[in-house]
């Protein structure tokens, strides 16, 4: 896409007046705004509007932080709880493990039966 720029001197009511017309391959012809200095209300604004911009910025920066530090945060806690989870299934296991030692040896004669502990799935010693 190109831009054609033309600037015209207009004349109305005895006054020279300054246009700009813009041009494109689309062949839209639309008069662009002059320059003009701003008043101090409208500098005023936009200093305003400048400074809550900003105050934005500087909030969405710390939502962004806090965003991060969370996702850390549950990151570390499913690490956590992943280690426990194993942590107690291989608990379980040499439970498992120590009763079936110990109910082969009893079924060889190795061991004698203990009274209580042939019903017992607790932890033996």
């Amino acid at each position: 896409m190109y831009l054609k720029v033309y600037n015209f001197n207009v004349q109305s009511n005895g006054l020279r007046q300054s246009q700009i017309y813009a041009e494109s391959d689309n062949t839209m012809n639309e008069p662009l705004n002059d320059y003009q200095p701003k008043t101090m209300q409208e500098q005023n604004e936009r200093k305003l509007s400048d400074s809550k911009a900003k105050k934005l910025k500087k909030k969405l920066k710390k939502a962004k932080k806090a965003k991060k530090k969370l996702r850390r945060g549950l990151k570390a806690e499913r690490k956590l709880n992943a280690e426990r989870e194993l942590r107690y299934q291989l608990e379980a296991e040499l439970k498992l493990a120590k009763y079936l030692l110990r109910l082969t040896a009893q079924t060889n004669g190795i061991l004698p039966a203990l009274p209580g502990e042939s019903h017992d799935w607790g932890d033996t010693p």
